[in-house]
């Protein structure tokens, strides 16, 4: 907890809350086996911050924040973030004192510990000061800090390393009240980023700049600007990333023959694995091959892929039905799977069956662009357009993936010719002006 005061005699309480709160179903895996951990939950969750908070949230509601509090009245201005909260005391010091003896005795699951001052509190990376009758913010460093900021010889981008000292020194301008205090905050930064060999005239231009920027504006809630749906091109950083990006916009008016109004790609940069990637693993595996149950090269089907914007169309499936007779999927794929034949159902229920040699998703991309864009190029596009339907309407799964074929294009279109004449989107589907190749 952290608190603050005001009137009688004021009080700061600081601390880290310990929370352990179990849930059913909270499985972690070690050296190749599945445990349930019955109390707590495992260190690195994804979902442990959003348990604290929903814990600390109903703690506060039944505890705190509740007329059954016996020291509610003194207790101004609650504030809490996830499991770090500051407040204002209006009472006596040893009042403050039976406030939190009474709070670890609640529950023996969390415990809270206290610090509190008079003149000062220190709240996650701010030092609150009550100071001539106002209260007054200041950039907070623990003394166990190391110097991580990011080396100027490290591969990164050049325009980055460019920016990073300038959003620094707006964090200090934007946490610290007076000038005073930034200007020692900021010269502490200086030596920090010439240790990490930043240009002595990067570092002056950036603080110079910072310091000129109006502090009310930084405080200001920016309200998000909706952009538009532009497409994100993503290249792994490296030598040649730049050069790929120059040929691209460069050459972007032929790809406008086909798309007319899809605006220039934006770009962003992934990182290339290192050698740290490659030695260290986030837990240990177990050398023998699995079987039974998790043996994956005996599960078929086709599922979403969980991190691309064509999950919400697709099905997951091992078989599926058509004209009374069932498909069983001869494949593991999923949106990301390559050199694959795929089916598309449309709300009339007709289906369309295609072929790509990229990743599914990007064709299933492509196709709702030309429905958005009203780009007839297949019987697909003029369809949806005819029947006004949505492109978000689109319904689609991998029927096929061919494997170990020396000429994957041939395979391709032999394997899509048996699809459409199997489903038979030819006569009564979507591929009417399918001309087989055999």
């Amino acid at each position: 907890m952290h608190a603050g005061f005001i009137d009688r005699v004021q009080y700061t309480t600081k601390g880290a809350n310990q929370l352990h709160y179990g849930v059913n179903g909270n499985y972690f895996e070690f050296n190749g086996n599945f445990y349930l951990q019955i109390k707590g939950t495992a260190m690195g969750a994804a979902f442990a911050p959003s348990l604290a908070i929903l814990f600390m949230s109903n703690f506060e509601n039944q505890h705190i924040l509740c007329e059954s509090n016996p020291f509610q009245k003194s207790i101004s201005n609650w504030k809490r973030y996830i499991d770090d909260i500051i407040f204002i005391w209006e009472g006596l010091e040893n009042e403050l004192l039976e406030f939190f003896s009474w709070l670890n005795q609640i529950d023996t699951n969390i415990q809270f510990t206290l610090e509190y001052s008079k003149n000062q509190v220190i709240f996650l990376d701010l030092i609150i000061k009550h100071q001539d009758g106002e209260l007054k913010c200041c950039l907070h460093r623990k003394p166990s800090a190391r110097n991580t900021l990011l080396h100027y010889m490290s591969d990164h981008p050049r325009h980055l390393k460019d920016n990073l000292p300038y959003g620094q020194y707006l964090r200090i301008r934007r946490n610290c009240t007076d000038l005073y205090d930034f200007n020692q905050q900021a010269d502490e930064l200086d030596i920090r980023f010439r240790d990490r060999g930043y240009p002595r005239s990067l570092i002056k231009r950036s603080r110079k700049r910072a310091l000129f920027t109006d502090r009310a504006l930084l405080l200001t809630n920016k309200t998000p600007q909706s952009e538009a749906e532009n497409m994100t091109c993503v290249l792994t950083h490296g030598i040649k990333a730049f050069e790929v990006k120059k040929i691209i916009l460069k050459h972007w008016d032929i790809v406008r023959l086909d798309l007319p109004e899809e605006p220039p790609p934006r770009f962003a940069f992934k990182r290339a694995p290192n050698i740290r990637d490659k030695l260290i693993h986030s837990r240990f595996r177990n050398t023998t091959p699995r079987t039974g149950l998790w043996d994956l090269r005996s599960v078929k089907g086709h599922y979403p892929c969980g991190s691309c914007s064509a999950c919400s169309f697709t099905k997951k499936m091992r078989d599926f039905r058509i004209n009374e007779r069932i498909w069983t999927l001869p494949n593991l794929t999923n949106c990301k799977t390559k050199n694959v034949v795929y089916c598309i159902e449309c709300p009339c229920g007709l289906r369309y069956v295609g072929q790509t040699s990229r990743a599914v998703h990007v064709r299933i991309a492509e196709h709702r662009s030309r429905i958005r864009c009203k780009i007839v190029t297949a019987p697909l596009v003029n369809h949806y357009l005819t029947l006004k339907h949505s492109p978000n309407n689109i319904v689609w799964w991998v029927l096929e993936a061919v494997q170990n074929s020396t000429n994957i294009q041939k395979c391709l279109l032999d394997r899509e010719a048996r699809w459409i004449f199997r489903l038979g989107t030819h006569t009564r589907g979507l591929n009417e002006e399918f001309i087989p190749p055999f």
